[in-house]
């Protein structure tokens, strides 16, 4: 004998349906600035929408050393399916910056959340399942990112 809930049974005890079907009864986050990112402050260059100083710093750097690279290139970690008649959506993931030339993936953090973590690992893990053999390397200060920068221009 298992236990059934209805929707009006969840509700009624102040838990929410969110986005991915599951019901929870966390607060929702309000739509305004850059949720996905703690303290990050969008900004622009050269016609670019960065999430953060910092990936734009990385960005400038880049492009001062002639570094070319893949500005959030898109990968699919895990295909959508169905579960039980509902669409469940594919899992992407774009980090910041792609060289190809070195098989190199920059991705700028300054802080770190316990859901990036777990997208982390995930992409991680699809790199190894889809044998890239690509590097990935996350600098989180403008120090960071002029050593990796040292470290790219010793590589070429």
């Amino acid at each position: 004998m298992g236990i059934h809930w209805t929707t009006a049974d969840l509700e009624g005890k102040g838990f929410t349906k969110g986005r991915s079907g599951i019901y929870d009864n966390k607060t929702p986050i309000k739509k305004s600035g850059n949720k996905k990112v703690r303290n990050a402050t969008p900004c622009e260059s050269e016609g670019v929408k960065y999430k953060s100083k910092l990936e734009r710093y990385m960005s400038v750097i880049l492009r001062q050393n002639k570094i070319e690279y893949v500005y959030e290139r898109k990968f699919t970690i895990h295909p959508g399916f169905i579960f039980h008649d509902e669409k469940v959506l594919k899992i992407t993931h774009k980090p910041d910056f792609f060289i190809p030339s070195l098989n190199l993936i920059i991705e700028t953090k300054g802080h770190i959340t316990q859901s990036y973590r777990n997208i982390c690992k995930l992409f991680k893990k699809h790199l190894i399942d889809s044998g890239l053999n690509y590097k990935f390397i996350m600098p989180r200060t403008q120090k960071d990112c002029r050593a990796v920068i040292d470290l790219i221009l010793r590589q070429v």
